[in-house]
């Protein structure tokens, strides 16, 4: 039976869309509204992922999902869905794109599958022996991996050791007989795969023995701090090495009957034989000999004590903090007692109380060195002394007193006081006036404290020379007014440099990068990407997508690689785009394996790109680099590595050919990128936190590291990664502590350190540094430069252009800096190698011609009419900055010969270890370090 429905004529076209008559005008059928999704899983790979996914459906809760399974959902409303696979482990990727878009049609069945592939995260090892001979070994061998017994292997036969982690291991023979030699070398180094099963093949040959011979019982006793981890190797009568553990034990079997010598080997440079070694021992006939080695393993780090005694009235109850080697905020110690540092390495180390109440002082130095011996803890003591502070608060200095610079234009140091209460403790909300006398001026008449109980100006030098002051003062409070002095000097651009008049930019330059156009890329987070040049202004290049906070450098061929970026709420991209300096466009190329939010991208010897580091979709910090090569992405599974935020950690190709972690983190490492990776440990800064200091390759394998921290350092300290061993080294500190900064290399090779912060915290405005800073890498000593206009602290870059000159922009768009008083603007500072001694221009060599390309190792020719003249020069890569790192730039020193009075020749960079291939800038520097105009060239194979 079926029933039919009169139907109004007026109301048939509403119905239309859901209804249908029946057969024999007698029923009615209605259309469903809803459909169905079915999500799929397949898995594939060596270690799948045992407890599944999840997925979720737009933004509803997560669903759990089997590693191979379908999931359906009935009664879903018709429209378009956003499906997302979570919770795969580090080794699984999903192919194709995740999340995806699926449309469900009424009344029919939408599926989706998600296809994961899982790598293996250890590899194994086959070892074979074949052995020929007489009198063969009853009992076999046995196998020992990195000095630890493994495995029982049959003279001839085979086994297979798993589970072993990727990486060079060492593995050997052991309870080989005396009469059986392992022929090549027993000990053998083996790099293990992640997913693949290495093979290595003994061959043992033995020879017949004497009647009733015996056997030699090896043990080992090691003592010390820092023992030898992987164990020692021994040899009988020069024979072959067999491996015993730190404290082990090994038998030779078979030994003909007599006197016999025994070496002990490869034990650690701090660890020594006791005795004689090698060591004689007889056998008896048929019988055990015992023998045994001590080793003795020297301590290899010290420690050192503090202690602290208080003394007086109104003491500090909340004690003090003692900083090592000026890590902060340091260990907490109280006003009467101490501390320990242990694990420190031998060497001089600086350590420094800080806390104090303003009515407490130190008797001597408040930082001092002390020498730690290995094995050993270093004493060193402070005596405080406290005043009575009565009941009044105070005003004092911080600093900016007793400063010089130049006058007119120049701008002089920043003043900072600030006020405590009678305890020490900050005041917040006074207000200072700011009285300027002898000439010049101030930024700001009237100023508050802040949370820290400080407040600063920046004094501006009269047109003058003399002396000049600045008065703060505060009705009430007990050192008010203060008084600071200046002594201006006569203006001129002599040592100092000349910054350009500030010029409008159309966004703030939080990304900058120079292209072989000579034309400069930047943008920030709101607006089109921007095309500079002094002749042109600004173009706009509108985005492709959101590219802020993303990692960038330059590939091979001079065009520039962006990877990640951001998405709302922070979330870090997948996806990667190409700018194309020749077209002004960009492309879309392959996408990582992780989104990255703040990572650091770098161009490898052979032109790959290695990204490191930054956070995920998820927000999760991402710890396993990915390599780029012709497009796609390989994972370093073997090579996580939690690098903290605020990410855009410092990595730099060494002469070794691997990648150095220069910062954040305190541990610098190499990381090898080939296989699945590998990071070895390198050496500890000298100091901890440098967090957003800047670091630069000043030379190929030298680095500098300058400033950072909270609060703010001046320090700053060298690595050489040519030595052997290499280790860091305190040199001497700016004028000026910083954050926020950039260090720049200069086409004579000296370093421009620009804009920064010394005030603590994130991003302290109040303490914006505005005067540069020149170091020169052949005294290792920092120089004072001329000021900058405006404040660049947190998202300010800097880059070097192809004129020498040094252009500085961006400072703001996040960090406590709205947007509205960001730093639109960019500003040229003109070093001093361009002017003479009387502020002159300085007359400058010129290249007439050059090539276009540089082969690795081959000599080339530069045309140029001051070829008598020029000497040196020097490639620099070109920049590509943001975060207070410049993740591009590097210089390689060029010596040049005269072949005629135009003409000079030089050798290119020998590998891409010391220039990975890509664009360069080549500077002609002469006798009075003067620099060219830099011709583009591009460094490859």
């Amino acid at each position: 039976m079926h029933l039919c429905l009169a139907v109004p004529r007026r109301a048939f076209l509403l119905l239309a869309l859901s209804v249908s008559a029946c057969g024999g005008g007698d029923s009615l059928v209605v259309s469903p509204t809803t459909g169905t999704l079915t999500i799929t899983t397949s898995t594939a790979g060596d270690e799948p992922d045992e407890d599944g996914y999840t997925v979720q459906v737009n933004s509803e809760g997560a669903e759990s999902i089997g590693s191979a399974n379908a999931l359906t959902r009935t009664g879903v409303a018709a429209g378009t869905y956003s499906v997302l696979l979570a919770g795969m482990a580090p080794n699984c990727t999903v192919a194709g794109d995740n999340p995806r878009t699926v449309s469900v049609v009424n009344g029919e069945t939408t599926s989706i599958t998600f296809a994961v592939t899982c790598l293996a995260t250890t590899g194994s090892l086959q070892l074979s022996v074949t052995t020929t001979g007489a009198s063969l070994d009853p009992d076999g061998y046995s196998v020992a991996l990195d000095g630890t017994d493994r495995s029982d292997l049959g003279v001839n036969g085979s086994v297979t050791l798993t589970g072993i982690v990727p990486g060079s291991h060492v593995v050997g023979l052991g309870d080989v007989a005396g009469n059986c030699l392992v022929q090549d070398d027993n000990l053998r180094v083996v790099t293990i795969v992640a997913g693949a099963s290495a093979q290595v093949a003994f061959d043992v040959t033995c020879s017949a023995p004497p009647l009733n011979p015996g056997t030699v019982r090896l043990t080992t006793v090691t003592t010390g701090p820092d023992q030898d981890q992987d164990g020692y190797s021994f040899a009988l009568d020069g024979g072959s090495n067999q491996p015993i553990g730190t404290n082990g034990e090994a038998s030779v079997t078979n030994v003909a009957p007599g006197a016999h010598s025994i070496q002990l080997a490869a034990f650690a440079d701090n660890c020594t034989v006791q005795g004689t070694n090698p060591r004689s021992v007889t056998v008896p006939e048929g019988a055990t000999a015992n023998l045994g080695f001590v080793v003795l393993c020297a301590p290899i780090s010290g420690g050192i004590r503090v202690s602290v005694t208080t003394s007086g009235a109104s003491i500090d109850v909340d004690g003090y903090a003692v900083q090592l080697d000026g890590n902060s905020p340091g260990q907490r110690i109280g006003t009467t007692g101490s501390v320990s540092f242990n694990g420190l390495l031998a060497g001089s180390h600086s350590v420094g109380l800080s806390g104090l109440a303003p009515n407490c002082s130190v008797a001597g130095d408040q930082s001092r060195t002390v020498s730690v011996i290995a094995g050993a803890v270093s004493e060193i003591s402070f005596s405080v002394a406290c005043t009575s502070t009565g009941g009044a608060s105070r005003l004092e200095k911080v600093s900016g007193d007793a400063q010089s610079g130049l006058v007119g234009s120049e701008l002089g140091t920043l003043l900072v006081i600030r006020a405590t209460d009678a305890q020490g403790t900050p005041i917040q909300g006074v207000t200072v006036a700011w009285t300027p006398g002898g000439g010049g001026s101030v930024s700001e008449t009237a100023s508050v404290t802040g949370a820290n109980g400080q407040t600063s100006v920046t004094r501006t030098l009269g047109g003058t020379p003399g002396q000049q002051t600045t008065v703060a003062t505060v009705d009430g409070l007990v050192g008010s007014p203060l008084t600071f002095t200046h002594t201006a000097t006569a203006s001129g651009v002599t040592g100092v440099g000349r910054w350009d008049p500030a010029f409008t930019t159309p966004v703030v330059g939080v990304h900058m990068h120079l292209l072989m156009t000579g034309k400069v890329l930047l943008w920030g987070d709101i607006g089109d990407a921007q095309l500079w040049s002094s002749a042109t202004g600004f173009t706009p290049v509108p985005k492709s997508y959101r590219i802020y906070c993303s990692g960038h450098t330059f590939l091979p061929d001079g065009r520039l690689l962006v990877v990640g970026g951001t998405s709302p709420g922070t979330r870090g991209l997948r996806v990667a785009t190409v700018f194309d300096p020749l077209s002004s466009s960009w492309s879309a190329t392959g996408s990582m394996a992780q989104g990255r939010y703040y990572p650091t991208t770098t161009t490898l010897p052979n032109g790959d790109i290695l990204a490191v580091s930054g956070h995920d979709t998820a927000k999760t910090v991402v710890t396993i680099p990915e390599v780029r090569s012709g497009g796609a992405w390989r994972q370093l599974t073997t090579a996580p590595l939690s690098i903290p935020d605020p990410y855009y950690p410092a990595m730099f190709v060494a002469p070794n050919g691997k990648v150095f972690l220069a910062g954040f983190p305190q541990e610098t490492r190499y990381l090898d990128v080939a296989g699945t990776g590998q990071w070895t440990m390198v050496a500890n800064r000298k100091v901890a936190d440098r967090t957003l200091g800047s670091a630069v390759m000043y030379a190929p394998g030298k680095i500098l590291y300058a400033g950072g921290g909270d609060p703010p350092t001046r320090s700053a300290e060298v690595i050489d990664l040519n030595q052997p061993a290499p280790s860091w080294r305190t040199v001497s500190g700016m004028a000026f502590a910083r954050r926020q900064m950039n260090a720049t290399i200069l086409a004579d090779g000296s370093v421009l350190v620009t804009g920064g912060t010394g005030g603590s915290g994130f991003n302290d405005q109040a303490g914006a540094v505005r005067r540069a800073e020149l170091w020169n890498p052949r005294t290792e000593s920092w120089s004072t430069m001329a000021a900058e206009t405006d404040r660049r602290t947190y998202h300010g870059t800097a880059l070097l252009l192809p004129t020498g000159q040094v252009l500085s922009s961006g400072s703001g768009e996040g960090g406590g800096i709205t947007y509205a008083n960001s730093e639109f603007s960019a500003q040229v500072f003109s070093p001093p190698y361009l002017f003479n001694p009387d502020g002159s221009p300085a007359a400058r060599p010129s290249i007439t011609s050059a090539p276009a390309t540089l082969s690795y190792g081959q000599s080339f020719t530069i045309h140029t009419p001051n070829a008598a003249s020029v000497s040196r020069g020097t490639l620099i890569r070109l920049s590509s900055v943001t975060h207070a790192f410049n993740a591009s730039q590097l210089i390689y020193p060029l010596t040049f010969e005269a072949t005629s009075p135009t003409s000079l020749s030089a050798l290119a960079p020998a590998n891409g270890n010391l220039a990975p291939p890509g664009p360069y800038m080549l500077f002609l520097v002469d006798g009075s370090g003067v620099p060219s105009v830099a011709t583009f060239v591009t460094v490859g194979p």
